[in-house]
């Protein structure tokens, strides 16, 4: 029996998930069961939530799902405000370095926002997307929350939404700023809270839906989108029904209310693929990619990718999946010599991908690589017959090696393994005493790397 097995109302979405054990890929559509979700059409569709929600409100949590469909800079997911003065808003995509921010602020843009900026693009498609804001004292902590992980954490903050009073537009998909594009996509499950909700409560809000359990008393407002018929004609469901209990209901603005577009949608997911554990770590010169699923259905195979920028990402090669399993299987994939990219941090993903062709993403792993190269300096030099040679070995990883030398003709004249330490080492080869003049190749190789230096024997 899978995890999800457990979970009668759990609803699934198309992307990442998490469980409380880790992440879980869900293959299919956007929905599950019979929910349904909103549909944003890019052009001018909002949603006009109550203007007391947030009034008074000090520690805060807001989460949303998005099937996010890129429509340019600025975008918003929320945007709770008065104007461009005094607001707060996530966005998807900031204009500044095109990753998902939070900002809140009572000056105006720029230096007067208080930010949480993600560091990694959001890539099309479905994602859970929060933000939470706990008050101790006069500080404040900020969290943003991309797919159940932290994304960006800021304890340097003062405001809250009481910082900001009544507001007049409490807006989902639109922005305060008139020249700002709408959101593009399917928006679902967005919830409010009065508090600020742990890493652990957000992955289970991420996969659960309420009507099985009590609802939290810091609920201040739960929109879980199971209205209309998906694609059908949806006239008279323009209100946004606030499922807590507390009648906060939103109004939709300018929808179309028929069609796939700009309208209620839903569909329907399968089991998904669980992903409990994925880390890059370095292995000697290479970078070594592990990762654990509890369960997997329909599961192709992975592919894993890297960037040296975090933005544009290439296919480094493909591990095959274990199909339909609720046993737990362990991968792994080693990218040899990551340094040849030239880059000072390498980002890794895994794409994964369902029998049927459908795929996702999983969150990215970096790893940091050295900046220093790998060096032997042979002396003396050049080497006078009769003397023992000596060789100093530089490397910024610790780990196995080998030193091979060759004379002229090729031939081996000393071969040993090498159990390197970070930094510098001085190596002795009494041998070379008995050495012949004349030219000898020396190597030192640790993983990928290699180091090659001549020794003249006088």
């Amino acid at each position: 029996m899978t995890l999800l097995a457990t979970l009668p109302a759990a609803r699934l979405k198309r992307g990442l998930l998490y469980t409380g054990l880790g992440l879980v890929f869900a293959a299919g559509s956007a929905q599950a069961q019979s929910g349904n979700a909103l549909n944003l059409d890019g052009t001018n569709d909002y949603v006009d939530l109550p203007s007391s929600l947030t009034t008074g409100v000090t520690n805060f949590t807001f989460e949303a799902w998005l099937n996010y469909q890129d429509n340019g800079p600025w975008t918003r997911v929320m945007d709770f405000g008065d104007n461009t003065l005094v607001n707060m808003f996530l966005t998807p995509r900031n204009g500044d370095d095109n990753t998902p921010r939070f900002a809140i602020t009572t000056g105006g843009s720029g230096a007067a926002e208080e930010r949480l900026t993600s560091t990694t693009v959001l890539s099309p498609g479905q994602h859970h997307l929060a933000v939470t804001l706990s008050q101790n004292g006069t500080v404040v902590t900020g969290t943003l929350y991309v797919d159940g992980m932290v994304a960006a954490t800021n304890a340097g903050m003062t405001l809250t939404p009481a910082s900001l009073g009544t507001l007049a537009n409490l807006y989902l998909g639109r922005s305060e700023y008139g020249n700002d594009p709408y959101l593009k996509g399917e928006l679902d499950e967005v919830r409010l809270y009065n508090t600020a909700l742990t890493q652990a409560q957000i992955q289970a809000d991420m996969r659960a839906g309420y009507g099985t359990s009590a609802v939290p008393a810091s609920l201040l407002a739960y929109y879980g989108f199971n209205q209309g018929v998906a694609g059908g004609s949806n006239s008279t469901e323009t209100s946004l029904l606030d499922q807590s209990g507390n009648a906060r209901t939103g109004t939709l603005e300018n929808f179309a209310l028929t069609g796939s577009t700009s309208n209620w949608v839903g569909g329907t997911a399968p089991l998904p693929v669980t992903l409990v554990h994925f880390s890059a770590q370095r292995q000697c010169a290479d970078g070594l990619l592990t990762w654990t699923t509890a369960s997997e259905v329909r599961n192709a195979y992975f592919e894993v990718q890297r960037s040296a920028d975090g933005v544009s990402f290439r296919a480094l090669g493909r591990i095959g999946g274990a199909g339909t399993t609720s046993q737990s299987h362990r991968y792994q994939f080693t990218d040899v010599d990551p340094a040849r990219y030239a880059a000072g941090t390498v980002y890794y993903r895994l794409r994964q991908v369902d029998t049927d062709g459908t795929s996702t993403y999983s969150p990215v792993r970096t790893l940091a690589m050295p900046t220093e190269a790998m060096g032997a300096e042979p002396f003396p030099a050049p080497l006078p017959a009769g003397h023992s040679l000596s060789v100093q070995v530089r490397t910024p990883l610790a780990g196995p090696a080998s030193l091979l030398v060759t004379d002229g003709l090729g031939r081996i004249v000393v071969q040993q393994p090498l159990d390197l330490a970070t930094g510098t080492v001085t190596l002795a080869l009494p041998q070379a005493a008995h050495w012949q003049p004349g030219m000898y190749t020396l190597r030192v190789q640790q993983g990928g790397w290699q180091y090659k230096t001549k020794i003249v024997c006088q």
